[in-house]
């Protein structure tokens, strides 16, 4: 993406053994070699060039002339903050959207349901859509999946990024000893995606101490692999003590861990509605993040159980989403 958007830039990436070397033995000497702009890749193998970046800045503060790219690991976005804080803006991926897949990025659904002043509106603009295709929403967002694979061959890819990333990059940042343990709790979110969060439960079900599932699901959150959609209350402290609704960060990663290889497969465990819902809240997240004007996003639930999966809020205005996966409710 970034090799390919935006103005010609140098590009350097860390899994290059030589380029890794000399970035952690020599960080001064390695960026001085480097033409300006320059992208450096998978940035996280050598937070030392964090210090020698921030020298360069001060020396000659021109934006753009750094972008670090990457998987998300704690430390470098911490040496990032600490580091560079006041020098950087972190920018979040998320998974692709389903327009982005179809090659139409140019609008924001977001923007365009706070365009419409009435209900009429928004049906008129938003009821031309195609009937669900259940198989494409197990596809997730990532971008092979999405795009590029189905059926085994999408199974094997969602196997190689669980082992790849799930228990081999994950797992150092946490000092996990018990990896099956972990592994455990990382299936149960995925199965419980589109619920609100009980973090002691979780822990009790996976085998493990209740400190240690939240501080599991605190690096699990960091790294992208879930997100926690606040309640929506009008007391700003009511929103911070009361229960978020997990949502798995990838409706196709989610599927391939609960075990779910069909939409049939979706039915029957009964997570063809919340694999929808998680799907549903990549978009608004990735939406609502690049929309004109801030907006954020909430669930709403009463104690008599009245219930709305989403509301969007931009300032003094609400919008409620319910999603549903079946036809005629």
């Amino acid at each position: 993406l970034v090799r390919r958007a935006g103005t010609p830039r140098t590009y350097v990436t860390l899994d290059d053994i030589g380029s890794l070397a000399l970035a952690r033995r020599d960080p001064e000497g390695f960026l001085r070699q480097l033409p300006r702009p320059v992208t450096i890749d998978e940035a996280q193998r050598a937070p030392e060039i964090l210090l020698p970046i921030k020298k360069e800045i001060d020396r000659q503060p021109k934006a753009g002339q750094f972008l670090l790219t990457g998987s998300s690991r704690i430390e470098l976005r911490q040496g990032v903050r600490e580091t560079l804080v006041g020098r950087a803006a972190i920018l979040k991926l998320r998974p692709m959207t389903w327009s982005e897949a179809e090659g139409d990025a140019g609008r924001n659904p977001v923007d365009d349901l706070f365009s419409c002043r009435t209900a009429r509106d928004v049906a008129a603009r938003f009821s031309k859509g195609d009937p669900l295709d259940g198989e494409r929403v197990l596809g997730g967002g990532l971008p092979v999946p999405l795009l590029k694979r189905k059926g085994s061959a999408r199974r094997r890819w969602f196997e190689q990024y669980r082992s790849a990333y799930v228990e081999r990059d994950v797992p150092p940042l946490l000092r996990v000893e018990d990896l099956s343990g972990f592994i455990r709790f990382v299936t149960l979110l995925a199965s419980r995606t589109a619920q609100t969060t009980n973090y002691a439960t979780l822990a009790h079900e996976a085998g493990i101490s209740a400190d240690t599932g939240l501080r599991w699901f605190g690096v699990i959150e960091a790294t992208f692999l879930a997100d926690l959609v606040p309640p929506y209350w009008k007391n700003l402290g009511k929103r911070l003590v009361k229960s978020p609704k997990l949502h798995f960060g990838d409706a196709g990663l989610a599927a391939h861990l609960a075990g779910v290889r069909s939409w049939a497969d979706a039915m029957r465990q009964n997570l063809a509605g919340p694999l929808l819902e998680t799907l549903v809240a990549q978009h608004l997240l990735a939406f609502s993040e690049c929309a004109r004007r801030e907006t954020a996003l909430f669930h709403y639930r009463t104690h008599a159980g009245a219930e709305v999966d989403f509301v969007l809020a931009r300032g003094s205005r609400l919008l409620p989403i319910e999603v549903k996966s079946g036809i005629g409710v």
